[in-house]
């Protein structure tokens, strides 16, 4: 889904970027033709331009995809501490993700190449057709009313050229929601992180038995040094089946009113395993077609391998897992083995930490120590790096955009309006003032282009939170004021840029030579 975007934005800036050298060769056009050039030379010679950027961009994307793809690897080797774990590229990508490229690009240069072969002669050579003006009326001639002249003078070239107004309005839109959705990940991921370790997970480290123990093992726990609270779980590997369907999965049993780990649904509410039944997580009961009141049948993987069939109570949607859940006691009931658990969560002080580490040592009864801390600390330095990376390639992607579509936009303002310019210094209007009116147009649409880019960033950014779900993880759309803000803030700055940087050559204008060339 991510590669189409980015390839559709490329096409898109292609088409505008060609569009535009096309409206300005005009003329050169028409001599082309006029010396017997035909329409197929005319269209490989604007062709051949665009192919050549796109392989060059290519290229450049062949290189940076190499070094990013060796940095992915080590960052998944360092988190999974694989001992090794090379990247590797085989021709059938490199030729995939060329010709990908190459179509994005024909793509877009097919309809800019249509309007240079479609001119003629004639009327290549001849100036473009001036566009008619009326006297405005309604609430138009109102706001006209209350501008000056110089606001007047954009507002009429906005509304005199819709479709390249529209274009440059297009392309700040997009530039605007490639960065909402690159910000969406960061706030869906600090929420998913939120969740799991402030509201589901309160506990500073889980103690797992090698085998189920007696209550004895949970009051021995809540003895150990610097343990402050303990909550017992118990964890059975179960087969589920629902007709042909049938699904290996955990059930964890849970005491009522747990406080240190329970099941959170989206909306970060604490979720009561049922008295009675189980509580299939929607990841789970999609793929056996559950619904609440269901009969279904579980089967316990080891021990005394229990046949039992148990009603489904409710569908709990948490945003990580895929689990059943159930009573802590009904779950040894049904196992024939009431009384007995496989772990403790705890909460321990800070002071005593040391102490608490040292008597684990001494106690074989133990499978393994788990600290909640140490594996956000982990999830969060892990993800960090990657999504570092994930957002300074949309930052860039989205500065070209709209850094080239405003540079477009500009130098295409400015070649057109060059007597026009010309002509209001020579009348007395400064720099500053015509840079206004230059700059202005470009500002204008920007501003307009901020709430359709948002619109449409909300909407990608939503579709992408669904793909991005799987069994055990469910990501949520989240609304980040400072996202939007800086998807905004950064795209003007970028368009700023442009403008000023096309600005100059009102400085550099020759007001004599400009006045007397010929139409």
């Amino acid at each position: 889904f991510l590669p189409a975007i980015f390839l559709l934005v490329a096409a898109f800036l292609v088409n505008i970027a060609l569009g535009r050298m096309i409206a300005t060769e005009r003329s050169n056009i028409g001599l082309l033709k006029a010396f017997g050039y035909g329409d197929l030379a005319v269209a490989v010679h604007y062709a051949q331009s665009a192919l050549v950027i796109g392989a060059a961009g290519a290229l450049l994307g062949t290189a940076a995809g190499l070094v990013l793809g060796r940095n992915v690897a080590d960052l998944y080797r360092a988190y999974y501490h694989f001992p090794t774990l090379e990247f590797a590229v085989g021709p059938l990508t490199l030729a995939g993700a060329w010709t990908a490229a190459l179509l994005a690009v024909g793509a877009g240069a097919a309809v800019a190449v249509r309007q240079a072969v479609r001119l003629p002669p004639a009327e290549a050579l001849a100036p473009p057709r001036p566009p008619a003006y009326r006297q405005s009326t309604g609430w138009p001639a109102t706001l006209a009313g209350r501008l000056d002249a110089k606001s007047r003078i954009i507002l009429r070239r906005i509304a005199r050229f819709p479709g390249r107004a529209l274009s440059t309005l297009a392309g700040i839109a997009m530039a605007i929601a490639l960065l909402v959705v690159s910000g969406a990940f960061p706030a869906v991921m600090d929420r998913l992180l939120m969740v799991q370790f402030a509201v589901a997970n309160r506990q500073d480290a889980t103690l797992t038995f090698i085998q189920p123990l007696g209550s004895e093992s949970f009051h021995a726990a809540a003895r150990l040094p610097g343990v402050l609270a303990a909550e017992p779980f118990r964890a059975e590997d179960m087969r589920f089946r629902k007709g042909r369907r049938e699904v290996r999965e955990v059930v964890l049993g849970l005491p009522f009113d747990a406080r240190l780990s329970r099941p959170v649904d989206r909306e970060g509410h604490a979720v009561d395993p049922p008295a009675s039944g189980v509580a299939l997580s929607r990841a789970l009961a999609r793929r056996l077609e559950a619904q609440p009141g269901d009969i279904i049948e579980v089967i316990q993987v080891s021990g005394r391998q229990v046949r039992e069939t148990v009603r489904v109570s409710r569908i709990v949607d948490p945003m990580v897992g895929s689990a059943a859940y159930m009573n802590l006691e009904a779950l040894g009931r049904l196992v024939r083995e009431p009384d007995r658990i496989s772990g403790v969560h705890v909460r321990l002080d800070p002071s005593r930490h040391a102490d608490f580490n040292a008597r684990l040592k001494d106690t074989p009864a133990l499978a393994g120590v788990s600290f909640v801390r140490q594996a956000e600390t982990s999830m969060r330095k892990a993800y960090d790096q990657g999504v570092g990376v994930m957002t300074s390639i949309y930052l860039v992607f989205a500065a070209i955009m709209a850094g080239g579509v405003a540079f477009s936009a500009s130098r295409v303002t400015l070649a057109e309006q060059e007597r026009d310019l010309a002509t209001l210094r020579v009348l007395g209007f400064t720099r500053a003032e015509t840079s206004y009116i230059l700059m202005g147009e470009l500002l204008v649409l920007a501003l307009l282009a901020i709430v359709p880019g948002c619109l449409l960033g909300t909407g990608l950014g939503v579709q992408l939170m669904r793909l991005f779900q799987t069994d055990m993880y469910s990501f949520d759309f989240v609304f980040s004021p400072g996202a939007y803000a800086f998807a905004i803030a950064f795209t003007l700055l970028c368009v700023l840029v442009a403008g000023l940087i096309v600005r100059t050559g009102v400085d550099r204008l020759d007001l004599v030579a400009v006045l007397k060339a010929r139409d």
